[in-house]
């Protein structure tokens, strides 16, 4: 599984945590989870396993059909 930058910044809002808290979580600094939600790093796999282990594939899942719907513009119509 592989998460993109919208979907990590929107797990993260959506769980109304801050980014020393994101940070805090996945054991890794706040200045890393900037870097990563301004597209500045990317998302090392293990990052990406961690976050997939604090969040769950199910909400990852979701947030990401979400944000897929609202860029297609399918709320548009």
């Amino acid at each position: 599984m592989t998460i993109d930058f919208g979907v990590f910044k929107a797990i993260r809002t959506l769980n109304s945590l801050t980014q020393t808290e994101m940070a805090a979580r996945l054991g890794v600094s706040q200045q890393l989870i900037g870097f990563i939600e301004t597209k500045y790093s990317g998302i090392s796999p293990k990052v990406e396993r961690r976050f997939i282990e604090e969040f769950g594939k199910a909400q990852i899942e979701y947030v990401r059909t979400i944000t897929d719907v609202m860029k297609s513009g399918e709320f548009d119509k």
